[in-house]
């Protein structure tokens, strides 16, 4: 769990912000079904910032958020599980840094 947060804390200001929002949308995806097209454009925002600020992590979360766009799929929590994944795969970057750093300290 530590390893998350820290990896929480060292992504950038739009990264944090963007899970932040997959995660808020999803919620708000909820309360808006009644209103036609506003769930539908606030996906395509996600799927956008996903994009913009996760260019190299982002296929698989933007893959999975688009199957929101599938009639009766809206009710799942898709980008909840992109950001998660997004999140964990960020983790896992940070990760293998910590482990190149000690072995490169263990050469020395």
């Amino acid at each position: 769990m530590r390893d998350w947060l820290e990896a929480f804390r060292k992504m950038s200001i739009g990264q944090k912000a963007t899970i932040l929002l997959a995660i808020a949308v999803d919620i708000l995806d909820y309360f808006v079904l009644g209103v036609p097209y506003l769930g539908d454009i606030l996906d395509d925002v996600i799927l956008f910032l996903m994009a913009k600020f996760f260019p190299r992590k982002s296929p698989i979360p933007i893959l999975i958020g688009a199957f929101e766009m599938v009639a009766g799929l809206d009710l799942l929590p898709l980008h909840l599980i992109g950001a998660l994944l997004l999140w964990y795969y960020t983790a896992k970057e940070h990760e293998r840094e910590v482990a190149a750093e000690f072995s490169f300290i263990e050469a020395l």
